[in-house]
């Protein structure tokens, strides 16, 4: 188990890296290049750095609630309902992010701050962001069985 934990942790730590990688240098690298070559986006730069940025915060609290479900294995307290319950909150996380993200989209295609196409992407982003919830959800679901049958085993002599 412990290979296994380390592994995930260097997961954890490498997803939060390159994430600030990409919302601290990346995205407004690419940002200020699109505002330099077309002068007519100029304004939406700030807007969209900001729902980059907003969008951010569910991500990194995620990875807080994974990496103490990872920490839980180190105490052999894998199957609990309290990773369960992380399970359910870092789903609950994913669905509003992409909800955020979608609805943001659209108000900044009628502001004119985008583009149907990038409206088209971002909606391909959105579905990846669900479909992630969703395997937390069905995580939280196992892990909530696992956990009964984890009780019910403690409880026999």
């Amino acid at each position: 188990m412990e290979k296994t934990s380390l592994s995930l942790k260097l997961t954890v730590i490498t997803a939060g890296l390159l994430g600030a990688v990409f919302y601290f240098w990346a995205l407004p690298s690419v940002g200020r290049f699109i505002a330099e070559a077309s002068p007519e986006f100029g304004g939406a730069y700030y807007p969209w750095l900001i729902l980059f940025w907003v969008t951010a915060i569910p991500c990194y609290f995620a990875l807080v609630l994974l990496w103490k479900v990872i920490k839980s294995i180190d105490g052999n307290q894998l199957f609990r309902t309290v990773n369960a319950d992380r399970f359910r909150t870092v789903a609950k996380l994913a669905f509003t992010d992409a909800a955020l993200f979608m609805a943001a989209n659209i108000v900044f295609l009628f502001l004119n701050f985008n583009h149907p196409s990038i409206l088209i992407a971002s909606a391909f982003v959105c579905i990846v962001g669900v479909a992630f919830g969703i395997c937390m959800k069905a995580m939280a679901t196992f892990f909530d069985k696992a956990a009964t049958l984890q009780e019910e085993n403690d409880l026999t002599i």
